[in-house]
C-alpha cells in the first residue's frame, strides 16, 4: 500500500433550517459564530464556530432556486433536518490529496473519486479557496466524509477557543473504519464496541456500529478555561442512549461538553 495517508479531522457539519436563529442559539451558548458566506450556485450558506485543532460548520439549503454544480446534493441538508438542527457530516483534511484519494478509489462505497476547486468570499470580501474530494456515491447524512485541503491555511481556527476532543461517527456497515485503514491507519483501542482512532493529530474519532442511521452521533468539545480531558467507552454508551431532540444540546459530562443534536 505503501505510505499512509496524514489525515485528520478537520470539522463537523450542523445543518439547520434557519442559519441566523442557529447561529444566535450558539452563540447564545458560549461560542462564537462568525458568518461564512454563500457557496454560489449550490444553494447553501454556512457559518463557522472556529476551535484550536478544528471547527464545527452551520450549514443551511437557503437558495433552492439555484440549480449549479452541487445543488442538487446539497438540498439533501434540507431533507435531513427534521427540526431545527442535525448533524449531516464530517470533514478529513488530507495534507496530500492525491496520495489519499489514491488509497480510497475504488473502495467499497466509495468507488471512483472526483477531486475539484472551490472558492467562496467570505462577507469582508476575502476569496476563500479549497480543494475537495469526495466519492461518487457520497451525499450529505452519511458515514462517509468527504476530503479537504486549504491552498491558504484553515479559515476557521481560533487558538483562544476551546478544543473539538472528539467526534462520533455511527458506521452501521463498516465504511469508515474501512476507509481509514485504506489510508494506512488503526484504532488507538477499541473498547465496548467503539472503535478510537488518533490519526495525524486533531479530534480523536470514534466509529461505533449501533442500529441507528449512519452519520455523526455527536462531538465533544472542551471550553477554553477547562482542564485537558479525554472520552472513554463510558461516554460513548452514554451518547448513544441519549434521544434526538431535533436541537443542536450542549451537555457537560466528564471535563468535556457533548453536542448532539
Amino acid at each position: 500500500m505503501g505510505a499512509p495517508a496524514r489525515i485528520r479531522v478537520d470539522h463537523a457539519i450542523i445543518g439547520c433550517r434557519d442559519l441566523a436563529a442557529s447561529s444566535a442559539r450558539l452563540e447564545a451558548a458560549g461560542l462564537r459564530v462568525v458568518p461564512g458566506g454563500d457557496h454560489p450556485g449550490r444553494g447553501t450558506s454556512n457559518a463557522l464556530i472556529g476551535l484550536a485543532n478544528g471547527y464545527l460548520e452551520l450549514i443551511a439549503y437557503a437558495r433552492p432556486e439555484e440549480t449549479g454544480p452541487g445543488a442538487v446534493r446539497n438540498s439533501r441538508v434540507a431533507e435531513l433536518v427534521t427540526g431545527a438542527e442535525a448533524w449531516v457530516g464530517f470533514v478529513l483534511h488530507a495534507d496530500d490529496m492525491a496520495h489519499a484519494t489514491s488509497l480510497l478509489a475504488g473502495a467499497p462505497g466509495i468507488g471512483a473519486i472526483a477531486g475539484r476547486d472551490a472558492d467562496r468570499r467570505t462577507p469582508s470580501g476575502d476569496l476563500l479557496r479549497w480543494t475537495s474530494a469526495m466519492g461518487q456515491e457520497w451525499e450529505f447524512g452519511t458515514d462517509a466524509p468527504f476530503l479537504i485541503t486549504w491552498p491558504d491555511g484553515s479559515p476557521s481556527l481560533d487558538a483562544t477557543a476551546g478544543d473539538l476532543v472528539a467526534v462520533v461517527v455511527n458506521s452501521p456497515e463498516g465504511r469508515l473504519p474501512e476507509i481509514l485503514r485504506r489510508c494506512g491507519h488503526a484504532p488507538r483501542s477499541e473498547a465496548g464496541g467503539a472503535a478510537f482512532w488518533d490519526l495525524d493529530g486533531g479530534p480523536t474519532l470514534i466509529t461505533v456500529a449501533d442500529g441507528r442511521a449512519a452519520g455523526v452521533v455527536g462531538a465533544a468539545l472542551r471550553r477554553p478555561d477547562a482542564a485537558p480531558a479525554d472520552v472513554g467507552p463510558d461516554d460513548v454508551a452514554w451518547l448513544l442512549g441519549r434521544p434526538s431532540t431535533g436541537a443542536v444540546t450542549f451537555t457537560p459530562r466528564g471535563g468535556v461538553e457533548w453536542v448532539t443534536t
